[in-house]
């Protein structure tokens, strides 16, 4: 390198070497894996032994349909819909080569595999407590819960489904009770539908729930379908 001033070069500077990077960087090892039934985590192995490696581009390819996802390093978190999926990686390096991987073996997404039994609208008088027991079919499950809000006086056993609600005065009317039922490779939910009366002719004006503990009621499994939240 030199200057030029006033039309008279100057001497060389001493000589400075400069490598451009025309090298691709390498991506391989692309592996989807289950996080649960409806999340995979993407993972691949990427390098580059000269400019470094920028964020790398992560397609996913359900069906034939190619989506494209947000940029990142591995590993990467995807909820895709159901399906069968395939991921590819294209890596690109500062010095803007690029290297694309090929697409990774297919992973399937399915729709839940647990589907709680509907159970008809249940009818309680204020004071008594009701029980529910729930049921599901498909894949065994391994815990029941209630979804948060629940009413109070109500809870579930995790273990069994076993649905116990005691309402109070002020849940006169209809209550809606959020179950969900849990298993290996997905979950269900499922509302209950409760009617909480009060007969103050043999309650009196609390209606007796202030004392608790004055009957038990139980609602019998019928298969007639309610409102339903799947995920």
């Amino acid at each position: 390198m030199r200057a030029v001033t006033a039309g008279v070069p100057s001497a060389w500077s001493a000589g400075v070497p400069v490598l451009v990077d025309t090298t691709p960087p390498q991506v391989s090892d692309v592996l989807a894996r289950r996080l649960d039934a409806r999340t995979l985590r993407l993972e691949w192995t990427a390098s580059d032994g000269l400019s470094g490696l920028g964020p790398a581009v992560v397609e996913r390819d359900t069906g034939g349909v190619t989506t494209t996802l947000d940029a990142g390093t591995s590993p990467v978190v995807d909820a895709p819909p159901d399906g069968v999926h395939r991921y590819r990686v294209t890596a690109v390096d500062l010095a803007g080569n690029i290297a694309t991987s090929a697409w990774s073996a297919p992973i399937e997404t399915p729709g839940s595999s647990v589907v709680i039994t509907p159970v008809p609208e249940g009818t309680v008088q204020c004071g008594r407590e009701l029980l529910v027991q729930l049921q599901a079919t498909g894949d065994p499950v391994t815990r029941w819960s209630l979804v948060d809000p629940a009413p109070p006086g109500a809870s579930i056993d995790e273990a069994t489904g076993l649905l116990r609600y005691q309402p109070t005065a002020a849940d006169v009317g209809a209550q809606s009770v959020l179950v969900r039922a849990e298993s290996a490779t997905g979950l269900d939910e499922e509302a209950v539908v409760i009617d909480v009366t009060c007969t103050p002719d043999r309650y009196g004006v609390h209606c007796g729930c202030t004392a608790g503990g004055e009957g038990l009621m139980l609602l019998a499994l019928l298969l007639v379908p309610r409102r339903r939240a799947r995920r």
